[in-house]
């Protein structure tokens, strides 16, 4: 049996990698966290609907068609919260994000000796992989800038505000057109109701549908600001150390699609340089989620690692 002082003692890549995990899983929490505001809303909102419908005049388990202006308003007025709530959610969680991004590769470094300052995230990276380890004098030495982020961050909100109407306005229809079938007899009102749970259930995959489009805008869009952010640090470093070197690194879970395993095993073994393209599952991208096509970029949580082969001498 090997105790934990028999251990083999880590390698610098092995220590820097294992900080890259880390902050990776921290930022993977962090975006949780932010779906579960979400459902939370998404919880609100179907209690209010329910018991607005409630409240409308109803005839033989019907809604009575003079009612029907009021229930269409209803439709019209939740959309409309869901829409303006869902998008400071992720309004928060991308700027949160992007700063997150701009730390990352700072802190990964600073776990090996590289950098000038440590980065205030490093202190909340488990584990603790640069206790004790000194500067070496002898290596790289360059400090990062301060990125100016709001007109990038302002750039993505834009786009995620085009997704947030997109999946609001799918509600309101939905909503509508149920109202509307149970005016007309087509469905009962407990029927009614049972619809009106399910497009606002904060069980997402069991319809599908509006709350899993609201979660995936919300976790893809949260990591293409993070990706865009460590994407401007990568190539600051590049600029500053000639000889960079980059890798693709996926979350090694059950959840990773088969073509970022591919990359993950390929270039590993192959880092590719700095300003180059990995291809993965046949398309070109610089980055995680930085290119490519939904199929690459929805819910990734891949990680771009830059690596430079003085570091592991």
């Amino acid at each position: 049996m090997t105790t934990l002082t028999e251990a083999p003692r880590l390698t610098r890549q092995e220590r820097y990698l294992r900080t890259v995990d880390a902050l990776s899983h921290k930022r993977d929490r962090e975006i949780d966290s932010t779906v579960r505001a979400l459902m939370s809303l998404l919880g609100e909102l179907r209690g209010r609907a329910l018991d607005r419908l409630g409240g409308l005049p109803e005839r033989n388990g019907t809604i009575r068609p003079e009612a029907l202006g009021d229930a269409r308003a209803i439709a019209d007025a939740l959309a409309a919260d869901f829409g303006r709530r869902l998008a400071a959610i992720v309004r928060v969680g991308q700027t949160h994000m992007w700063d997150r991004g701009q730390l990352f590769l700072p802190a990964a470094l600073w776990s090996i000796g590289i950098g000038r300052v440590p980065p205030p995230s490093l202190q909340e990276a488990e584990p603790k992989v640069n206790v004790g380890l000194e500067r070496d004098p002898n290596d790289v030495d360059f400090a990062f800038p301060l990125i100016v982020s709001p007109a990038q961050v302002a750039a993505a909100q834009e786009l995620t505000g085009e997704y947030i109407t997109a999946v609001s306005q799918t509600f309101r229809e939905r909503f509508r057109q149920a109202v509307v079938r149970n005016v007309t007899g087509q469905i009962t009102l407990s029927e009614l109701y049972s619809i009106t749970r399910n497009l606002l259930s904060s069980q997402p995959g069991r319809t599908g549908n509006v709350v899993a489009d609201a979660e995936r805008i919300v976790r893809t869009e949260l990591l293409r600001s993070f990706s865009e952010a460590a994407e401007l640090r990568s190539a600051e470093l590049a600029a500053q150390v000639s000889g960079m070197k980059k890798y693709w690194r996926s979350a090694r879970d059950g959840r990773v699609r088969l073509a970022h395993i591919s990359a993950d095993q390929r270039y590993s073994e192959k880092p590719i340089p700095a300003n180059a393209y990995f291809e993965v599952g046949g398309e070109k991208m610089l980055a995680p989620r930085i290119g490519g096509s939904a199929r690459n970029v929805v819910n990734c949580r891949c990680v771009r690692v830059d690596w430079h082969p003085r570091w592991g001498q």
